[in-house]
């Protein structure tokens, strides 16, 4: 039986992906091998959503998962979205939309909402776990970061507050996840700050903050 792939808009994205799933899904639970594309040449969402339709003639095209950032779209505005993909590359739109497709994000979430998010992506998961008091501190020993929890949470809101006076827009966690790197001073690589969250926050929370996309990893795993 073939594997089906996840289909997603980055090689970062992938690499959070690839990290998380063995500790989301045990692995006897998982009754095939995840599988991701070889090499993402064309990042971005639009990209990613034209890989999953060009797929749509192949016999594994039900077993493919498409994850994409939500940005301004809902759920169901994504699978518009897709299908509007498929019907302009000439491929039927059912067809097209029968492997599972998961948005990113976390709209309606008010933790981010009182930090201004207001366009919704994977970062969303990054930015709540390391803004939990728990996730912090043991990132801020394994990691060696000098500051606490409540100088970092303080210096995080100033920031915001006086680009967004500045006119600067601040509507994505990806934005607050830049912020919250000079504010604790621990400076790394996007692709490395996401591994290195997700592989030492407690498993608890890493359910708790992925609640929405474990039962669709669990899904496409069987």
């Amino acid at each position: 039986m073939g594997t089906g792939r996840i289909i997603v808009e980055s090689g970062g994205d992938k690499r959070l992906f690839e990290t998380l799933i063995p500790l989301l899904v045990p692995s006897t639970d998982m009754k095939r091998r995840p599988e991701f594309e070889d090499e993402v040449k064309k990042t971005g969402r639009p990209a990613a959503i034209q890989r999953y339709v060009n797929q749509a003639g192949d016999v594994l095209a039900r077993k493919h998962l498409l994850a994409v950032d939500l940005d301004d779209d809902s759920p169901d505005t994504l699978l518009q979205a897709v299908k509007d993909v498929a019907r302009k590359s000439g491929f039927d739109e059912d067809v097209a939309t029968k492997g599972l497709i998961k948005g990113l994000g976390l709209p309606g979430d008010e933790f981010l909402k009182g930090y201004g998010v207001t366009s919704f992506a994977i970062e969303d998961y990054l930015f709540k776990l390391v803004m939990d008091p728990e996730v912090f501190e043991i990132l801020k020993k394994a990691e060696r970061i000098k500051v606490s929890f409540d100088v970092v949470s303080r210096k995080v809101t100033a920031i915001r507050e006086k680009l967004v006076d500045n006119g600067i827009e601040v509507s994505r966690s990806k934005h607050l996840l830049k912020i919250f790197q000079v504010a604790s001073g621990w400076l790394v690589g996007p692709g490395e700050l996401a591994s290195r969250i997700i592989e030492k926050a407690p498993g608890k929370k890493l359910e708790e903050v992925f609640e929405g996309v474990s039962p669709v990893l669990r899904e496409w795993l069987k």
